[in-house]
């Protein structure tokens, strides 16, 4: 095996070390990290277009709470359409926004689980032991696992995120 960063980890239902390359031996990881970089730049600007979508929908809503209601004496019936057609473009417009970061948020896992797989390659596992090896890790711990590979050595315990 390579020399790199130690992971303890549940393998195969029991705690073990287990190496992951660090980026100076292997540099196709610096190529995993900034996949998952750019990825999580688009993930902040989905969640901000969300969020925004969000909040247009619920001025929408209280804009038209009491015409929608019936509460509105002035109210008329092409208001009640205008109103309810306002809404239902907002919650469309919501729905897209929320599709898309999901779809971003799904890209950037499987950028993660793809980082983990080229580290462990890396560290000289074969592919046929990827499976388990990645079973035992969760992908929060990404962010110390880079940190690590980064600086090219020291240790990440998986175990302690682990809630058996």
């Amino acid at each position: 095996m390579a020399h790199g960063i130690s992971i303890q980890a549940r393998i195969d239902g029991e705690i073990k070390t287990a190496h992951f390359a660090s980026a100076i031996k292997c540099p196709e990881l610096k190529g995993a990290i900034k996949k998952v970089e750019k990825l999580q730049e688009e993930s902040r600007a989905a969640g901000m277009r969300e969020r925004m979508f969000q909040q247009r929908l619920e001025a929408v809503i209280n804009s038209s709470e009491d015409v929608l209601a019936g509460r509105d004496p002035y109210a008329t019936e092409e208001g009640f359409q205008k109103k309810l057609a306002e809404s239902e473009a907002a919650n469309a417009a919501l729905t897209v926004e929320r599709e898309k970061a999901t779809a971003i948020g799904d890209k950037m896992n499987a950028a993660i689980t793809e980082f983990f797989r080229t580290g462990f390659l890396g560290a000289g596992y074969p592919e046929e032991k990827l499976e388990s090896l990645l079973c035992g890790i969760d992908l929060e711990g990404y962010w110390p696992l880079r940190d690590r590979c980064l600086a090219g050595s020291g240790m990440v315990d998986f175990t302690k995120r682990d809630s058996n």
